[in-house]
């Protein structure tokens, strides 16, 4: 009587491609509805911030006994009444931040949808002015409404790049995982044959215990039969691939997330000093100011950054290839940068090279990229040049645009992982001094999409040279 072979049963590939495909999009949607909220949060501060402000400002100069209130602000209204009417409260707090004595009320002049109510919602002051009330009205409606329907906009591209995320990591999950799909093919043709039955039996059950959450996991090699070994070191290379792409996304968001907390933590901290004594201060509400201005400028490039990755990354951002000399496109930028920059001095060197096909847009992003790198790390009165030439490599001539500095140069040990994102050469840089880390990232990128490449070569205490290299479709010019 022939021996029953009994059947093995290996993890279904969909099933761990649904599993770790939910954890990365629940990662990306919590970071979405966070940063929603803080902008939600943000818009109608600022609203109720300019109402504030701009009642203050009324209130210092346009109410002069006997005289008529001079004309309001943009979206704002100034009559005289007779009284302040019951519900009107006075804040004794917003009285000291913006030295304007005032009774506040809300009112709700529209009807009907929640849309039309938001319409008729005004946040009113009340100023004692020639025995009666200056009435000082901000249409915060109108305001709010136009944060609506730019919150909308951006949560309709939020969902947009979700649900292409989403798609995108389920096949790239999917196709890391193929080569289960081979295994249980191959699985099912030996535990037909003779041996190696239990052998199957222990790569299965080691194959059901990973799951999304650790996939650190690998089936060890010893007690595997020669016939079994190749099998089981080919299931170990896949999950340690997949490992990597697993934990190079979370370092991604967990990165993303690091360098948002900080202006976000800053300008709440100014908030909040604002909000204590820092308004009574004119030098400390200057510094406030300033400092909650650079935070919202540093969030809104690293935000650009990052929108620019993910849409790299999701292959929506198609280069316009047509020829061009990228000595041209060196020299124009040269010219920009001289006139923002005075700090350093800057030469060009540019030498007979051919033309090549690429995006002019994207390039100048490229080696304002380089060059703003330069500009941190080279010291005041320092010298960059920025060159053009070709080379020959093989049967071809290549094409190179590159930018030299005079800054104190990049470790041995940490050329590898300049172009990775959010690393930083110099661990002690802030933001402010050395970037979020995302700009040579972003320029490996535009090379790679031109089918070139970034050459760096870095000596410390002498300086850095990064050069873009790019594939010549004509002759070298004499």
């Amino acid at each position: 009587m022939p021996e029953k072979t009994e059947k093995i049963s290996l993890p279904r590939e969909k099933s761990l491609t649904r599993r770790l495909n939910t954890k990365l999009v629940s990662r990306q949607l919590s970071a979405f509805l966070l940063f929603d909220a803080f902008l939600l949060a943000l818009g109608v501060a600022l609203v109720f911030l300019y109402a504030e402000w701009g009642a203050a400002e009324y209130q210092r100069a346009g109410l002069t006994p006997g005289v008529e209130p001079m004309p309001a602000g943009p979206g704002c209204t100034a009559v005289l009444v007779a009284e302040a009417p019951a519900a009107a409260r006075q804040i004794i707090w917003l009285d000291k931040l913006f030295n304007a004595p005032a009774w506040r009320d809300l009112s709700f002049s529209g009807g009907g949808d929640f849309w039309r109510q938001l319409d008729g919602l005004s946040y009113r002051f009340y100023f004692p002015c020639q025995g009666g009330f200056a009435l000082y009205s901000v249409a915060a409606g109108r305001f709010l409404q136009a944060g609506c329907v730019m919150m909308s906009i951006a949560i309709v591209w939020q969902i947009l790049m979700f649900v292409s995320v989403a798609i995108r990591n389920q096949r790239d999950i999917a196709a890391v995982l193929r080569p289960l799909r081979e295994l249980s093919d191959y699985a099912q043709a030996l535990s037909a044959g003779a041996g190696g039955a239990e052998g199957l039996k222990a790569i299965a059950g080691a194959l059901s215990a990973i799951s999304g959450d650790d996939l650190r996991e690998r089936v060890p090699l010893s007690g595997f039969s020669e016939d079994l070994r190749p099998l089981v070191q080919s299931v170990n290379e896949m999950l340690e691939r997949l490992d990597a792409s697993y934990r190079s996304q979370i370092r991604f968001v967990s990165d993303a997330s690091h360098e948002l907390r900080t202006p976000i933590a800053v300008i709440y901290g100014y908030a909040n000093l604002l909000t204590r004594w820092g308004a009574e201060d004119p030098a400390t509400l200057r510094e406030s100011v300033q400092a909650i201005k650079t935070e919202a400028e540093a969030m809104k490039e690293l935000v650009n950054q990052l929108l620019f990755l993910a849409r790299g990354d999701s292959d929506s951002i198609q280069p316009e290839m047509k020829p061009l000399r990228l000595e041209d496109i060196g020299a124009e930028v040269l010219r920009e940068v001289e006139m923002i920059d005075p700090a350093h001095r800057y030469s060009a060197d540019w030498r007979p090279a051919p033309a090549v096909l690429g995006d002019t847009g994207l390039i100048k992003q490229l080696l304002r990229v380089v060059i703003d790198n330069s500009m941190k790390y080279t010291p005041v009165g320092g010298h960059i040049t920025l060159s053009a030439g070709a080379r020959r490599d093989g049967g071809g001539v290549t094409a190179f645009l590159a930018v030299s500095d005079e800054g104190p140069g990049i470790p041995t040990e940490a050329l590898p992982h300049v172009f990775d994102r959010f690393f930083r050469a110099d661990a002690s840089r802030t933001g402010a001094t050395g970037g979020a880390g995302l700009g040579l990232s972003i320029a490996r990128w535009i090379a790679e999409q031109h089918g070139g490449a970034i050459e760096v070569t870095s000596r410390a205490g002498i300086g850095s040279r990064f050069a873009l290299l790019l594939p010549g479709v004509g002759g070298v010019e004499s």
